[in-house]
């Protein structure tokens, strides 16, 4: 949120899309991060000292013109693509006015709408198939700039749409890393033949998260050649800017080995044998082992035996059409244990869940999702509900129940080390805590609790091979002691623990995780209700409204109950 104070210990962590994309400092002042005012070189593309050249935004919902609001001087940029699933407001206007600008500077700006429930090989599907209820959910950029005579390229994997309340009212994260270009000799040798991969079998390759990265923008089946990315003052490096390229040309130019994340994507398909691994959850299973095999003594107690892991913690916005069953395969395929299972083959289809060895679902995961009371008193109103967008035909099942933990504390004193009680979450983790207050894995992702994002194992009817299924476009991060060792100078091991105090800052051998809930959240009390976008709500937030429930036509054209926020402000029948 862009509310907090000055003095806030939060500080040390990206508060704006400005500052995470490298306009501003931090401080409000309109610098960048060297401290250098806005000042446009001749070719109008500079901040300061640092000169930004090309851009590839993507996001779920898109509304352009809070874009230009935000950050006028994307127009700086010498080419921008922007991936998108659907758009609000203005947003095709402002998009027409946006290429009127460019006009004919040499600038350049495309706009790609993603969506693979459409029919296949159109203009807005790739894909050689259609997948019902697929939708690009994907949010991140990547950004080309020069600082200092040195090329960098800028990832920001985020959790956020690119609008007003998602920016600024919401709870949301971001992985921001800086990359530079590779020396002359190995960009040489990666323009060879940019679809190259390294060994499956190498997981601890300097060049995994490069072709995770490669896999994944591949997907989008942009393989327009011949395209200028850099202006024609920008300073020599190598082939990075003295010759045209293709978006994965480009991206092979550049240096990911220090990264210090692993990418967690999701490509909308039916993904078999070599290729399961990389997507979905097959992906945070092969994540977990390589982190698990790397830490000494993992789970394991004096006498050898497999200890219980703690419960698995999710936090989602969410949540889809889920089972017991897909829940059960989930968590083992991503719990400390993991590396007995071979998720592909686990409980297949007709096969009984074990009676007796199989641990109730409450003792292996928690659900953070906030009630309707977090709701209603966050800084939107019943009106931030709507992007947590639950219904209760899905959030009031069963098995799903005793799952369910607060957001923020009981306590409505007690905002949080983050203060992000009071803003809705729109952010997704997946965390997985260790003894104490220590931390063994975290995803922040783009990734709901759903089927369609983080996929399904099938049987394929015609070969019998088993297969992911996965029906969106999604891309998260995955941190763990093992990989954030790169952030050292020596490789020494660290600890994750959560941040709470700016005191912190100063323990030694830590990687503070800016966690915006508890590490031991509370469970629901007896009276507490998960929020759903068709419950009732009476009681009048903030704002004078409550949330009443009509039967409404849906999206997809058939008849549903749908909540809708109505004031009960005297002579007010608004409805929102």
């Amino acid at each position: 949120s862009k509310g907090m104070a000055d003095d806030d210990p939060c500080k040390q962590f990206f508060v704006t899309l400005r500052e995470a994309i490298g306009f501003d400092d931090g401080d409000g002042s309109g610098r960048n991060d060297r401290g250098c005012f806005v000042n446009d070189d001749k070719d109008g593309n500079s901040l300061g000292n640092r000169a930004f050249h090309w851009l590839v935004i993507t996001s779920f919902l898109l509304d352009v013109e809070y874009l230009f609001e935000e950050l006028p001087e994307i127009i700086k940029y010498q080419k921008v693509i922007v991936y998108y699933g659907s758009v609000e407001g203005n947003s095709m206007q402002a998009m027409r006015q946006w290429e009127q600008v460019l006009g004919n500077s040499g600038k350049t700006v495309e706009f790609i709408r993603l969506v693979p429930s459409d029919p296949p090989y159109s203009a807005t599907n790739p894909l050689p198939f259609k997948l019902p209820y697929g939708v690009h959910h994907s949010k991140f950029f990547l950004s080309g700039y020069e600082e200092e005579g040195k090329h960098m390229c800028r990832i920001g994997i985020h959790s956020a749409n690119l609008r007003r309340s998602d920016i600024e009212r919401k709870t949301q994260g971001i992985y921001v890393q800086d990359f530079p270009a590779k020396a002359p000799k190995k960009q040489a040798a990666a323009a060879v033949n940019p679809y190259k991969r390294a060994k499956v079998d190498e997981d601890d390759d300097l060049r995994q998260f490069e072709d995770d990265l490669i896999t994944y923008m591949e997907s989008y089946r942009y393989y327009v050649r011949g395209q200028i990315w850099f202006s024609p003052s920008t300073t020599q490096s190598g082939g990075l800017t003295d010759r045209s390229h293709s978006i994965l040309t480009l991206l092979r130019r550049y240096d990911f080995s220090c990264a210090y994340a692993v990418l967690v994507p999701s490509v909308p398909g039916y993904h078999q044998a070599r290729d399961m691994p990389k997507f979905g959850y097959y992906k945070i299973h092969k994540a977990v082992k390589n982190a698990r095999s790397g830490r000494a003594g993992s789970n394991q107690s004096s006498s050898g035996e497999t200890e219980t892991p703690k419960p698995i913690i999710f936090q989602v916005s969410s949540l889809g059409t889920i089972q017991n069953r897909w829940l059960i395969k989930l968590l083992a395929a991503i719990d400390s244990n993991c590396h007995r299972n071979d998720p592909s083959t686990y409980l297949p289809a007709g096969k009984s869940i074990p009676q007796g060895k199989t641990p109730p679902l409450e003792t292996r995961m928690k659900l953070v999702w906030p009630t309707v009371e977090e709701v209603r008193t966050c800084v939107e109103g019943y009106a931030g509900g709507g992007a947590i967008p639950g219904t209760t035909e899905k959030l009031d099942k069963d098995f799903l129940l005793p799952l369910y933990h607060r957001w923020s504390n009981p306590d409505t004193n007690i905002l949080g080390p983050l203060r992000t009680a009071r803003y809705a979450p729109h952010i997704k983790t997946f965390v997985q805590p260790g003894d104490g207050d220590e931390i063994h894995w975290v995803v922040l992702t783009s990734h709901n609790l759903s089927k369609p994002s983080l996929g399904e194992f099938q049987t394929d009817t015609k070969t019998n091979e088993r297969r992911l299924m996965i029906q969106h476009w999604e891309l998260g991060v995955f941190f763990s002691p093992e990989t954030l060792t790169k952030m050292t100078s020596d490789n020494s091991p660290l600890r994750m623990i959560p941040f709470e105090e700016a005191g912190q800052c100063g323990i030694k051998d830590a990687a503070l995780v800016p966690l915006p809930y508890s590490l031991h959240p509370s469970r629901y009390d007896e009276n507490e209700e998960a929020w759903a976008t068709d419950r009732p709500a009476s009681t009048p937030d903030a704002f004078g409204r409550v949330q009443v429930v009509e039967m409404r036509r849906n999206e997809r054209g058939g008849m549903s109950n749908q909540g809708i926020l109505r004031s009960t402000n005297p002579g007010d029948s608004s409805l929102f």
